[in-house]
């Protein structure tokens, strides 16, 4: 794969990340915490956030390593759970966030941009 092909593809998968977070997104949150469901989890179990991440994301790396071995993944498509484990990345990311500066975590600008796309990659991002 060529680097112009490769970088449409991974700014592709990118985009596919960000409509699932999009969609699914609101299922796991309590209205504007994105990382409720964890919280709620993590004080059901008595345990921390991080573990119960830990145990959602393996879910989607033991999917992944099934695919490498079997070829195949049963309950959903291997690119939707390659994106989704990268959703779980950055999910992970924002609980290290808040977790080391939890006064500033919720500051961040508040306003959904029109077009997603656009806002991952603004225009020249790649032309620099």
């Amino acid at each position: 794969m060529n680097i112009f092909a490769f970088d449409n593809c991974t700014n592709d998968l990118l985009a596919h990340c960000a409509a699932i977070r999009f969609l699914k997104g609101k299922d796991y949150t309590d209205g504007n915490d994105r990382l409720s469901n964890f919280k709620q989890a993590a004080q059901r179990l008595q345990i921390t956030p991080n573990l119960v991440w830990a145990v959602y994301f393996g879910k989607h790396i033991d999917a992944i390593f099934s695919h490498v071995r079997n070829g195949q993944v049963e309950s959903e498509p291997i690119k939707d759970r390659i994106a989704d484990a990268i959703n779980y990345l950055l999910l992970y990311w924002a609980i290290c966030v808040e977790a080391e500066a939890p006064d500033t975590a919720d500051t961040a600008d508040t306003a959904v941009p029109d077009d997603r796309q656009a806002w991952l990659f603004p225009p020249d991002t790649f032309n620099a």
